[in-house]
């Protein structure tokens, strides 16, 4: 029991370590197997590194993470960029 107690003590603290949080959404568009992005922290760790396989692909996930400044690094293997529509 005692083992059980101290257990649940801890679990506020594993979760509160990291004290900020966003949902993240990505379409992407037809192109998308050659995109790709990554979410870098101020330290350097990577957050979210992610290359969809399929077109028109949705991605969405809860990113924790302590505050501060994050970088959006986006990735074009076929070198046009990140298409944002007719013209673009």
């Amino acid at each position: 029991m005692k083992k059980l107690i101290l257990l649940l003590l801890l679990i506020p603290q594993l979760v509160i370590s990291q004290n900020s949080w966003f949902n993240l959404e990505v379409q992407f568009d037809y192109y998308a197997p050659s995109e790709s992005f990554a979410l870098i922290t101020q330290a350097g760790d990577t957050l979210v590194n992610y290359q969809p396989t399929t077109p028109f692909e949705f991605y969405q996930t809860l990113v924790y993470a302590d505050s501060g400044e994050i970088e959006v690094s986006l990735f074009d293997s076929y070198g046009d960029g990140w298409a944002g529509g007719p013209g673009n």
